[in-house]
Formats: C-alpha cells, structure tokens, sequence
C-alpha cells in the first residue's frame, strides 16, 4: 500500500506531496480533517480539566500551522 494511501481515501482531493504548493495545500487539507477528528472527540468526550486544556491545545496547532517548518520542507526534493 501507498505510504499517502490511508490520506488518499480519507480526504478529498488530497493535493500529495510532488511540488511546493501540493505540500502547502496538503498541510492544510491534514490539519483541517485531524482539527475536525479533534472537535468530533471533544464533542462527544466533553474532557474537563488538563485533558481538555490538552485537547484545546491540539486544535489550536491543527487551526496555524507553524510556517516556518512547512517552508524548510519547501527545499526538500521529494522526488
């Protein structure tokens, strides 16, 4: 199986990996379905507490993306 496969038939469109823009969009399209994996739990679990300052937290990373990270993976030839 495709290393993106699992990605491939979760998200739709999902953009891969083959040039600057595809990684851009991808990081964005796989924050997008964590941060929408991540409410569906709080809505159901509800955590209180360190559990639900943690879960918050997750979200907020999922919402900005640390763009200084994603533009070093910008120079990396995945070919």
């Amino acid at each position: 199986m495709e290393d993106t496969a699992f990605l491939h038939e979760r998200i739709e469109s999902y953009a891969g990996y083959t040039n600057d823009v595809d990684r851009q969009r991808s990081d964005e399209q796989l924050r997008a379905y964590v941060g929408e994996a991540l409410t569906r739990l709080r809505e159901r679990l509800a955590p209180a507490g360190a559990a639900g300052e943690a879960l918050e937290r997750l979200l907020v990373r999922c919402e900005f993306a640390n763009q200084a990270v994603a533009r070093a993976f910008d120079a990396i030839d995945v070919a």
